[in-house]
């Protein structure tokens, strides 16, 4: 089926690829997704990608419904080729670096990744280091079909788009929005791509194709009927066209019923008639390939059919006459290893239907015997496996459990998923199930928490030993609590707790600890926190359950303002037993707030070590929030640019393990960090985005969001909407035990906002209540704010000596931004008290403090002030190593050391254009133009 003459009218989308091409070409990456309905011509267009003509390199794959349950099977399919034919120096070039990771996803090294980030971010390198040479351009056709392995990393590398001279252009059936389709929606909804939905033939298209096929003179009558029969697609009109041209069917007006008829099956109409024009044993040829999938091979198709080499090429050159089958010319090779495809996914359904679902089982179960004795990647073999009919076969289980432990070890919880619940299928042996169902539920912890809820319960009900049920039972809260049924997750917890024995220390404090998140996560579950004076009252232990139980008190006291909650967090992090085995859960979560909360140095130095834990284990899920307390932590220190990256790439990573949970945190820090840069439609757009809104009332971790909204408002100047954000700030807050201002301090919002509406006793009331509570935290930055909100809605030398006191609190606290702002009020309010050179000191310091946070409305306004207290203009930037952000300063020492910008990137995790964005800034700081002057520049004392 000859499908160069179904590009018609397609002019638009073929200008609309170009000039994406070019744009990669021209060094601005991005993404074009081409959707419509089977027929319709994606594969065609995708085909007309000629970027080799504008100096692309260009890397191809066609995802296959039979692949997609393999661990990274469209990445193979671009990337094995290009390794392949490199010769051994470029493919080191190409797997250089962190690219190395990249060679054990696709089997170019004998060791995997270490974990499924590294193999994201080593295939990121592998994709850097393509793209260095010339533009890359990545084409996947039935992207619908695609493996969610090699989806997740798409999603991964389209953030990361605008640093690479990379176009990726996709070719789908239309989606929905369901779980299945989730990675995909990422993809088409991001805002580096470009959709494009392929429309219909009109009649004059429809015309052109059938006039084309049929001979002589075609009548408008019979056009039109094609066009309505088909509605204008492509495929149908040209198989129909053909399946009119074989029975001898006149184009005339007198036949217009004909087509309506014909075409309800065209596709398939045609198929059975190749099958019945060609030999039995090109039957079964065909048949094997549909089988086996594209790029069967013809020993595969030769042991599935029985038929000798000779013979089986003859019939496959027969079928590729008939264009049935096409063989993929790219791939170069012995010819015993010619690899063969259909035409069209279609034209492969029709061959495969023609056999019944008893045939489909058995050849299924043939070919998955045939690669497994010839030693084929497990997934492989287990693609058949999961279509074979349940026997209750042994084997089928065994090799499906050894395909699920290659693929969580490989980053493919999904397929380990659909491994593992077609192994239950089967069934296993009554002695095996219950370990199936925990494995099942493990795997689907990470990609389907209702139905992980449904193995753990399973489980659950053939296990009566309360040592085995507590494991169980402690992942099955997690996927009950996200799965909107707390009731169900406090009641197993509890019960499984109390059939503990009460000298068994570790189990039952790690159910404790999970029972004190419920309330962090749902409303209406606060009465569990009755038991916390009870459990602080335990003797300290060196076990996993009471290190958490630790970390989840120190949680639960930051937000109460319980200044003890500093050292149960110090203890739950002393050693790493947590920290290896948290695994970015609750209980290491609530350690963090202690210490973000407390303004400590160790915070960031926690959660990096965090984050490079997750990275060992593999685990983005627990990466996820690591970038997020980091970020936020950022926040709070005024380190904005580094605050923003870590938040978008929490974002990033939300997107891929879909912890939809965390959208408003992350949303909320987020926008706050863009509010203090002053780029307020960002925020707004951020805090717009989505759902977010609708997820508020039954969570209880919506306060920075809500915060975030409130701070905009007032910004924006609407100051009544503001007050009311800020006061259901506080009314969720305050029930779920919130007092503590250092997390939340939506009382000096309130303030604030009472303030501006000329309402000054309740802005002192509002302010001077957080002040109360700040001075029962050890945290200086809490306090200083709430001292500096105070100073300014009161007036005289009350409100002075508020604000003096606020710079004095904040001097040596890490909170620069908070810092600068006191600075700023408080000179401010000197010029007013008609103290001009006294002010001038305060302000030119925020001045510094505010530049270097890259707060640009705070600068302006502390600038403003500085010239009404009449100093003489200063220079917009200051100099020197002390200009420098600890971003700047980390990658400054690694580029003095002598590190390129690609070697920086992959030790930080980051982009090479990150590197080049920081660095531009350093030199702009340290007065220099080049790296060369870098060491002598950052040496103390140069001039």
């Amino acid at each position: 089926m000859d499908g160069s003459d179904l590009l018609v009218e397609r002019d638009r989308e073929l200008r609309l690829l170009g000039h994406a091409v070019a744009q990669a070409c021209g060094g601005t990456g991005g993404a074009v997704v081409v959707e419509g309905p089977p027929g319709i011509g994606k594969s065609r267009l995708m085909r007309s990608v000629e970027a080799e003509k504008a100096g692309a390199q260009v890397l191809r794959a066609r995802a296959t419904q039979l692949e997609q349950t393999f661990t990274m099977a469209v990445v193979r399919q671009w990337f094995d080729p290009l390794l392949a034919a490199a010769g051994p120096e470029e493919r080191e070039r190409l797997l250089e670096g962190a690219a190395t990771d990249a060679a054990g996803v696709l089997g170019w090294s004998e060791s995997a990744p270490t974990s499924d980030f590294s193999a994201l971010h080593g295939l990121y390198w592998l994709v850097a280091n393509a793209a260095q040479e010339k533009p890359l351009v990545l084409i996947l056709d039935d992207a619908h079909w695609a493996d969610a392995s090699s989806l997740r990393f798409v999603v991964f590398l389209i953030q990361r788009f605008t640093s690479l001279p990379v176009l990726l252009v996709i070719a789908s059936r239309p989606i929905e929005s369901d779980s299945e389709r989730y990675l995909l929606n990422q993809i088409m909804e991001h805002s580096h791509t470009q959709v494009i939905r392929l429309q219909p033939l009109s009649l004059a298209g429809s015309e052109r194709v059938v006039s084309g096929i049929l001979p002589g003179r075609v009548d408008a009558a019979f056009i039109k009927a094609c066009h309505q029969a088909t509605r204008g697609n492509p495929l149908l009109l040209k198989a129909l066209a053909e399946t009119a041209a074989e029975q001898d069917v006149e184009p005339l007006a007198q036949n217009a019923a004909i087509p309506e008829r014909l075409a309800g099956q065209a596709v398939t109409r045609r198929v059975q008639m190749w099958l019945r024009q060609v030999p039995a044993e090109a039957v079964e040829v065909a048949r094997a390939v549909a089988v086996l999938g594209d790029d069967a091979t013809s020993e595969q198709i030769c042991a599935l059919t029985g038929i000798p080499v000779a013979e089986a090429f003859q019939h496959a050159r027969l079928l590729q006459q008939i264009a049935m089958l096409e063989s993929d010319d790219s791939i170069k090779g012995d010819a015993s290893l010619e690899r063969l495809r259909f035409v069209h996914p279609l034209v492969r359904t029709a061959v495969y239907e023609s056999l019944t679902l008893p045939e489909q089982s058995a050849r299924h179960y043939r070919a998955a015997q045939l690669l497994y004795d010839a030693q084929a990647p497990l997934p492989a073999v287990a693609a058949h496996l999961l279509q074979v009919l349940p026997a209750a076969d042994p084997k089928v289980v065994t090799v499906l459990r050894q395909a699920a432990v290659d693929s969580v070890g490989r980053g493919s919880p999904e397929s380990a998923h659909a491994y593992l619940r077609r192994a239950l299928a089967e069934p296993p042996a009554e002695d095996e199930r219950t370990e199936v169902l925990i494995e099942a539920g493990n795997a689907a912890l990470s990609v389907d928490y209702v139905a992980s809820a449904d193995y753990y319960t399973q489980a659950l009900e053939r296990l009566n030993d309360p040592f085995q049920r507590a494991p169980v039972v402690a992942s099955l809260s997690i996927a009950l609590m996200y799965t909107s049924r707390s009731s169900d997750a406090v009641g197993l917890l509890q019960h499984t707790r109390d059939a503990l024995p009460a000298d068994e220390s570790n189990l039952r404090r790690l159910l404790e600890a999970l029972l004190l998140n419920v309330p962090a996560i749902t409303t209406g579950w606060l009465h569990l926190h009755e038991r916390v004076p009870q459990l602080r009252r335990l003797p300290p232990a060196n076990t996993l359950g009471a290190l958490a139980l630790q970390g989840m008190l120190a949680g639960v006291g930051s937000y109460s303002g319980d200044a003890t909650a500093i050292d149960l967090a110090r203890a739950s992090l002393k050693g790493d037993l947590l920290l290896q085995h948290a695994n970015g859960q609750a209980p290491i979560m609530g350690s963090w707030l202690a210490f973000i909360a407390a303004d400590l140095d160790e915070a960031i130095t926690i959660m990096d070590a965090s984050a490079a834990q997750a990275r060992r284990d593999g685990h983005l899920a627990a990466l996820l929030p690591a970038s997020l307390f980091k970020g936020w932590c950022l926040l709070l220190r005024g380190q904005l640019q580094e605050a923003e990256a870590q938040l978008r790439h929490a974002q990033d990573l939300m997107l891929i393990v879909r912890m939809e949970i965390v959208r408003p945190l992350i949303a909320g820090h987020l926008a706050q960090t863009l509010i203090e840069q002053g780029r307020l439609d960002e925020a707004e757009q951020i805090l717009t985005y989505s759902d977010v809104p609708l997820r508020l009332p039954s969570t209880t971790i919506g306060y920075w969001f809500l915060e975030a909204r409130a701070r905009l408002l007032r910004t924006q100047g609407r100051h009544d909407e503001a007050l009311q954000a800020a006061l259901t700030t506080g009314e969720r807050y305050q029930a779920n035990s919130g007092l503590n201002p250092a997390l939340v301090p939506w009382r000096s919002e309130a303030a604030l906002c009472f303030w501006a509406l000329g309402r000054q006793d309740e802005a002192r009331a509002y302010a001077a209540e957080e002040l109360d509570l700040a001075n029962q935290w050890p945290g200086p930055r809490a306090l200083g704010r709430a001292q500096r909100i105070l100073g300014l809605v009161t007036p005289g030398s009350q409100g002075l000596d508020l604000l003096q006191q606020a710079v004095t609190t904040l001097a040596s606290c890490p909170a620069a931004l908070e810092h600068a702002k006191a600075l700023t009020d408080y000179g401010a309010a000197l010029r007013r008290n008609g103290q001009r050179i006294r002010a001038r000191q305060p302000l030119s310091q925020a001045l510094t403090l505010a530049q270097q946070s890259n707060a640009h409305p705070l600068y302006k306004q502390a600038q403003d002030e500085l010239h009404a207290a009449g100093a003489s203009h200063r220079r917009t930037f200051i100099h020197g190593p002390e200009a420098l952000t600890p971003s700047e300063r980390r990658i400054a020492d690694l580029a003095a050391a002598g590190l390129t910008n690609r070697e920086i990137a992959q030790a930080l995790y980051v982009t090479t254009k990150t590197i080049e964005v920081h660095l531009t800034s350093v030199y702009r700081k340290l007065r220099i133009s080049d790296r060369k002057q870098l060491k002598d520049a950052l040496t103390p004392g140069h001039q």
